[in-house]
């Protein structure tokens, strides 16, 4: 699939911006899932981390807005989307967690890894995605809150 031919390279990519080193690098955190539309974006990849909570990005229709989360699912938690604030702007496309790279290539058990988001602009305006990272059976304040206000020309 197209998308996977494009997920490979620019998670490596990530990796590397991170200070991860890719093939050896063991870390903390992330997953989840929902329904996907009926095609994908065709513009440019804006790239966000969990370390970008609270900032904001400006993406144009056509565009794919990516969320690379760090996530460790081997701790039962993983990362759900608690609301997008206007989701005739804003679109949930996908995601799909993807465990770090190791020398084997095979994953390790108990490494992490990320939960890769994808959302797509539906036309111009505003929105906000708010996300926390908990264990889904507990109750009580989440293991982290992650919040990006998205401007969509």
């Amino acid at each position: 699939m197209k998308i996977a031919a494009i997920m490979i390279p620019a998670v490596l990519v990530a990796c590397m911006a991170a200070g991860i080193a890719c093939g050896a690098g063991v870390e903390e955190n992330l997953q989840s899932a929902t329904a996907e539309p009926t095609q994908m974006p065709a513009g440019q990849e804006v790239w966000v981390t969990d370390r970008d909570s609270g900032s904001y990005v400006t993406l144009e229709l056509g565009d794919s807005l990516i969320l690379a989360m760090a996530s460790n699912p081997t701790t039962g938690y993983s990362w759900s989307l608690v609301s997008i604030s206007d989701e005739s702007v804003l679109q949930k496309v996908s995601d799909e967690y993807v465990p770090y790279p190791t020398p084997t290539g095979e994953p390790m058990v108990g490494s992490g890894g990320e939960e890769i988001w994808t959302f797509a602009p539906l036309k111009a305006g505003s929105a906000t995605i708010e996300m926390m990272y908990s264990r889904p059976w507990e109750s009580g304040e989440p293991a982290a809150r992650f919040n990006l206000s998205v401007t969509v020309d």
